[in-house]
């Protein structure tokens, strides 16, 4: 500026009257158009994006424009360390966009990523900025915890994994049990379940998780169970020295997760856990009453409820023996017990009439006329009773009189391989006999009260020829002895179609049930009781039924076919 001042100088222009204005704006034009013969400079450009968004794995990146002022336009944008393409996003160069869907986890606090601008002069300018990436979005939680009728507390949080870590739950498709709610901030499930929710059970819902980011759904189920309870009123009685079981049942909660367990109970008693099967057997000497406390519980519910368990003594076994059991009227015969167990009382049938003769223990009766006699014993303790029948067991011969042939036999009704004590109960004093034991016509014995084997089963006719010398007699009976493969027993009183029918004390209940599991050649003997049975096959097969007074002397067993009294 001096040397333009000086250059101006160098000018003298006269004073001019009226003159003087325009050449003052002359060189003032002279002067600024001296000015403009220098070179203008730009600024540098300046990145103004002072932070970027927070991304998720696999949620698409919130589209983000950089920017920048200063320089000269159109700006080049670039990512120095190319950091953004190993989290899967990408920088527009052109208008310093960046887009894309993040792939991986930055580190904890986040990565820097170092952006520079270029602008038309080429001039650039850089700057740092932390990129966060956090993990995805998951609803850990697969599953809830099943509730039941009633329940107070009822307590179940959701949980998630990934994003921000901060969370916002909500169920998209409301389906929870009655009263219960959820905490859209802490995702817990609770409340008090009503009392009857489980007629609605399981309630299926969809939750939501949401953490500013992104929004995952998993779809729940919560299973709510009726109230837990057994529902065994009573036991079944024990008897000392024979195994017990016995299933407790119970009703409601996880049927499939029932576990049970008992305290108190005798030391011979023990549960199966899984099953409720109580089992095991007393001692002898343990009769008496027992209470214990048997519990069942299901993972959720557990109830508790106590029986009283009523151990026996083993029932009597009735039995017994007489001497002579063959003889000629009158016959005095001695009796003698042989029942076991303990026994209060005994009551004899000599002649199974139905009327108690004696109730000693070993009495002894005189049969003052001549037959053949079936003898009843029932005996009775704290275990019970038990009756034990002879049949044909006193054979009475006649005295004197006219020759006349008849016997006897005992038993009549045998398995096979069984021997068959045969009596002459002839009248007129015979000094011969002559047995045919088949009626085959051969003669078997001589012997007078022989006893013969069978060893092949069926019905048998046997012939007793009789002489005194003189005279002789024939007596024939048809069909007297029955020879069976296997004797089975029926009790409609106390039997059970779950044993094996070998004996009163394992006896069978129904007819029809004995029919479908014996076979040829068998014997069933019924005891006396009513049979509600009708449509009885004997499908072929060569079974024989025979009635016993086995409960009540003198009685018979009674089919009813359908309630008619038949």
């Amino acid at each position: 500026m001096p040397a333009q001042k000086k250059f101006a100088g160098l000018f003298r222009f006269p004073v001019v009257a009226g003159c003087a204005p325009f050449m003052l704006i002359a060189l003032s034009v002279l002067v600024v158009t001296g000015c403009g013969g220098g070179k203008h400079k730009s600024r540098h450009p300046k990145i103004t994006t002072t932070a970027l968004p927070e991304g998720e794995v696999s949620v698409a990146y919130p589209t983000t424009q950089l920017t920048a002022t200063g320089g000269t336009t159109p700006y080049t944008w670039s990512d120095v360390n190319n950091i953004l393409q190993s989290y899967g996003l990408s920088l527009d160069p052109t208008t310093g966009e960046i887009t894309g869907t993040p792939t991986q986890v930055t580190p904890a606090g986040g990565v820097t990523v170092t952006f520079e601008v270029t602008d038309a002069d080429n001039k650039t300018a850089q700057k740092d900025l932390t990129l966060v990436i956090y993990p995805e979005l998951q609803i850990s939680t697969t599953s809830l915890p099943a509730g039941y009728d009633g329940q107070t507390g009822y307590s179940a949080t959701l949980s998630a994994t990934g994003g921000t870590g901060t969370y916002i739950w909500s169920i998209t498709n409301a389906n929870l049990p009655q009263n219960l709610n959820l905490d859209p901030s802490t995702g817990e499930i609770s409340g008090d379940i009503a009392s009857n929710a489980s007629t609605n059970s399981p309630y299926n819902f969809t939750v939501e998780v949401t953490d500013g980011l992104a929004s995952k759904q998993a779809n729940l189920s919560i299973t709510v169970y009726s109230q837990l309870q057994i529902t065994t009123t009573s036991l079944d009685e024990a008897i000392e020295g024979v195994s017990y079981s016995f299933t407790l049942t119970a009703s409601g909660g996880d049927a499939t997760n029932y576990n049970w367990s008992v305290t108190g109970q005798p030391s011979w008693l023990s549960i199966d856990a899984a099953t409720g099967e109580m089992s095991g057997t007393p001692p002898t000497g343990s009769a008496g009453t027992y209470t214990f406390t048997v519990t069942v519980d299901d993972g959720l519910q557990t109830v508790s409820k106590q029986f009283d368990l009523v151990v026996k003594p083993p029932p009597p076994m009735a039995d017994f023996e007489a001497s002579p059991a063959y003889g000629t009227a009158p016959l005095n015969v001695a009796f003698t017990d042989k029942s076991t167990g303990t026994i209060t009382q005994w009551e004899w049938d000599f002649d199974n009439d139905g009327n108690v003769d004696s109730t000693d223990r070993n009495p002894q009766w005189t049969y003052s006329n001549p037959g053949v006699y079936t003898v009843r014993l029932k005996v009775t303790g704290p275990g019970g009773s038990d009756a034990c029948i002879r049949m044909d067991y006193i054979c009475v011969r006649p005295s004197g009189g006219a020759l006349k042939a008849n016997f006897a036999a005992s038993p009549r009704f045998i398995e096979l391989g069984q021997t068959v004590q045969f009596y002459d109960l002839s009248s007129g004093n015979p000094t011969s006999w002559e047995w045919d034991f088949d009626n085959d016509g051969s003669v078997d014995s001589t012997v007078q009260n022989p006893m013969h084997t069978y060893n092949d089963p069926g019905w048998y006719t046997v012939k007793l020829t009789v002489s005194d010398g003189t005279d002789s007699d024939t007596c024939v009976k048809e069909m007297y002895v029955l020879v069976a493969n296997s004797i089975y027993y029926v009790d409609g009183v106390s039997g059970d179609d779950a044993n094996g029918g070998t004996g009163w004390g394992d006896a069978w209940k129904t007819i029809g049930h004995a029919l479908s599991q014996v076979g040829d050649y068998d014997l069933v003997l019924v005891a006396d009781a009513t049979y509600d049975e009708t449509n009885l096959s004997f499908n072929g097969k060569k079974i024989y039924l025979k009635g016993v007074d086995h409960n009540t002397a003198g009685q018979r067993p009674v089919i009813d076919c359908q309630g008619s009294g038949r």
